[in-house]
């Protein structure tokens, strides 16, 4: 009878234990060029170096665009490729790494979870409609020289864009964004 009550006893705790491994089961792993990626508890991390594939049709990590809140780069990411996070609406942060240069066509269209973004000092090229229809997004911090605005890289965007006081952007570009922009970005300096 001990024996029977064991067995039912670790039966039990099996059972319990169920409900945690299903919640893990949707945590996933691969490769997409030379980079790696993995997703644990919402948070996509992407490892390597170098530019980031451009996806004509879903990325890898497509499947999971609804559990996915935050991506962290790691290594020396330089280039986001083209639509790898497009309508990605369930993400709310992004930690672009230090050594970012461009963020690619449609890379973040349309992700409306996303609200501030802080781009490292290696930044220069916002490509065409990267951030198109962002409409949460309301401030992007850029902690370098002054870079390169593509076709409707911020359309349907509403906010600030944050540059560093230290390293001055000029007043006639500023002028011309800010036209071109048709009033919907302000630029303003700031010390961090």
């Amino acid at each position: 009878m001990k024996k029977c009550m064991r067995f039912l006893c670790l039966l039990l705790c099996l059972a319990a234990m169920l409900p945690t491994v299903a919640a893990n089961a949707a945590d996933a792993e691969g490769t997409t060029g030379s980079f790696t990626w993995s997703l644990t508890d919402g948070v996509l991390t992407i490892t390597g170096q170098g530019e980031m594939d451009d996806y004509e049709e879903d990325a890898p990590w497509a499947k999971y665009k609804d559990e996915m809140e935050a991506v962290i780069l790691i290594g020396d990411v330089t280039y986001i490729g083209a639509r790898a996070f497009s309508n990605y609406d369930a993400i709310t942060t992004v930690n672009f790494g230090s050594s970012l240069y461009e963020i690619g066509p449609a890379a973040f269209k349309s992700c409306d979870g996303l609200t501030v973004i802080y781009l490292p000092a290696s930044f220069k090229v916002f490509r065409e409609e990267s951030f198109m229809g962002c409409s949460s997004l309301t401030a992007i911090h850029c902690s370098g020289r002054f870079p390169s605005f593509k076709l409707n890289c911020l359309r349907d965007t509403y906010g600030t864009i944050y540059y560093p006081a230290d390293k001055p952007w000029g007043v006639q570009y500023i002028e011309q964004l800010e036209t071109a922009f048709h009033g919907r970005i302000e630029f303003l300096a700031s010390d961090g």
